[in-house]
């Protein structure tokens, strides 16, 4: 059991961070580029399945991410980041894998589903 809080504990420190991490660029991206397009969303989404990328492979390559820090930092901190980037790297992941029909399924039920559910919760909460 302790080792289970140790684990949620870093998740939830990388996740706050990840979190505050997103709402200060969302910030600065609106104060630098102004808010017409979501160049905050974009940039947390673009770096964050870039460093998913490249700390995932760091840790399965190289070894150079202890289990705890892959809690910390990929988990948590780019999971609170932005969660493209875990879904990025699933549907990659299930193409390394060999495997053809899942990516290509989670990417059009995640895309489709997540743009359809979201009208779907606007209208009922009362905007067209």
């Amino acid at each position: 059991m302790g080792e289970w809080f140790k684990a949620v504990g870093l998740v939830m420190l990388g996740g706050s961070l990840g979190a505050a991490s997103r709402y200060a660029i969302g910030l600065l991206a609106a104060k630098a580029w102004g808010v017409q397009f979501p160049w905050g969303t974009l940039l947390v989404n673009l770096s964050g399945c870039f460093l998913i990328g490249l700390l995932f492979a760091l840790a399965d390559r190289a070894r150079l991410l202890t289990p705890e820090m892959r809690l910390l930092l990929i988990t948590g901190y780019l999971g609170a980041l932005t969660t493209f980037s875990s879904f990025t790297l699933e549907t990659v992941n299930a193409g390394r894998a060999g495997l053809t029909l899942q990516p290509l399924a989670n990417i059009l039920v995640n895309n489709i589903g997540g743009l359809a559910l979201t009208i779907l919760g606007m209208r009922l909460g009362g905007l067209n």
